[in-house]
């Protein structure tokens, strides 16, 4: 067994408390969110998948389910039901 110095230094990060965020309007309140992006990219993150290996299991780039993930971009009926059935998760959800 060999020894192998290491140097590690850390640093501290002091953040500022966050302000508070301005009243919505009318038109915003009144728009629903979509949690499904956030449903697929944590249950990917749990399973241990990272973007390019799901993005070949579904047919598809892993660009564009980068974005997808991000709310930049919309997959097509065909990629979310391979991303559910690949993922094991329910596409009939309350």
């Amino acid at each position: 067994m060999s020894y192998i110095e290491v140097h590690q230094e850390w640093s501290y990060v002091n953040y500022k408390q966050k302000q508070e965020s301005p009243a919505l309007d009318e038109n915003e309140s009144g728009k629903t969110v979509d949690k499904t992006r956030h449903i697929i990219q944590i249950t990917r993150i749990r399973k241990k998948l990272d973007v390019i290996t799901l993005a070949n299991m579904v047919g598809t780039t892993a660009i564009s389910l980068s974005k997808y993930e991000k709310g930049e971009e919309i997959l097509s009926k065909e990629v979310l039901e391979k991303l559910f059935k690949t993922l094991e998760i329910s596409s009939k959800r309350n």
